[in-house]
This record gives C-alpha cells, structure tokens and sequence, in this order.
C-alpha cells in the first residue's frame, strides 16, 4: 500500500525529526511514527540540502530537532512501513531553493 502526499502530511505532522546522517551537502533526518493499536507503524526518512552554495545556510546540530510539518519543505522524503519493511512513499521536491 503506497501513501499519498496528503497521507505523509497527515501521519507526520507533529512529528520531529532528529538528526540521521550528513552527506554531499545533504542533511537526512529520520522519525519513527508511533502507531495506534493496529495501526502500521512508519520510519520517515527528509533530506535538504544537496548545493555546496546554499548548505551554509542551513543551521543544523546533531542534537536538533526538526517539525516535519510538510512533504513540500524536503527536498526527498522517503517511509518505509515498519512491520514489513517495504517503502510506502518517496517523494523528490525538485523546486527547493536548496537544490
């Protein structure tokens, strides 16, 4: 089962993501989505950045935390369903000012 852009937004909304990893001008923060009883849980995965010109804009530390809010906002966010470890969404944002 895939999700939708609305889907994402709804499920991570008030979720926080914290600090997973830095990579050719990309900083990728990752979530766990704690489910309802009976409900799938989710691993969400957004990266910005990607530019050598813009990522010194971004002020980021391991220890920050960052509101999802948005799929808009990120320039690649991916969730994986927990339970059976597929990919349920991958979504590239080619218009944001940091790429």
């Amino acid at each position: 089962m895939s999700l939708t852009k609305e889907e994402v937004n709804e499920i991570f909304k008030d979720v926080e993501l914290r600090f997973y990893s830095y990579y050719k001008y990309s900083f990728t923060l990752w979530a766990i989505h704690e489910p309802e009883i009976g409900d799938p849980g989710y691993m969400i995965f957004a990266s910005l950045g990607g530019s050598a010109d813009d990522i010194y804009r971004l002020s980021l530390k391991h220890s920050d935390r960052r509101p999802f809010k948005n799929v808009e906002e990120w320039d690649h966010v991916v969730v994986k369903k927990i339970s059976k470890g597929g990919t349920t969404f991958d979504y590239f944002n080619y218009s944001n000012p940091y790429r």
